[in-house]
């Protein structure tokens, strides 16, 4: 019985080359490095670029949803304004994206969304409502 399973592990004849049963492994690691790490290093280097540079009158996306203007800097610390007379400090690590608000809208409604080339802007009419936000406002880049 020993005997029968030593025989059904040899190989029969010439043995494959353990270099070529390496190019699949290979492959497959350079395809997950050009395709999920490469594009995510390019997205962090722009963000601490945008970090570095951030000052007053910046407005900012933070990782928790808050929209918000900057209005000081210290260190690696952020002061936000996210409303009238409502100030909030953050960890520059918590802001997210930057967020212009189309140059054309004076309108509350104006938001600001994240998008995979910058940033995209949302230009509404103060009488919108919920359902025309969601489906009749007009897309600006």
């Amino acid at each position: 019985m020993y005997s029968l399973l030593l025989a059904m592990g040899t190989p029969q004849g010439p043995g494959v080359n353990p270099y070529v049963q390496l190019i699949p492994i290979a492959l497959v690691f350079a395809i997950f490095y050009f395709i999920i790490l490469l594009p995510t290093k390019r997205r962090q280097k722009k963000l601490q670029e945008f970090l570095a540079a951030l000052k007053v009158g910046d407005r900012v996306v933070t990782n928790g949803g808050i929209y918000g203007s900057v209005t000081k800097v210290n260190g690696n610390t952020v002061q936000l304004q996210i409303a009238d007379k409502v100030r909030i400090e953050l960890a520059k690590s918590a802001i997210v994206t930057p967020c212009r608000i189309y140059a054309g809208s004076s309108s509350p409604l104006s938001l600001c969304l994240s998008s995979s080339s910058g940033s995209a802007y949302i230009r509404c009419s103060p009488g919108d409502t919920t359902s025309q936000l969601r489906s009749g406002c007009s897309i600006a880049s």
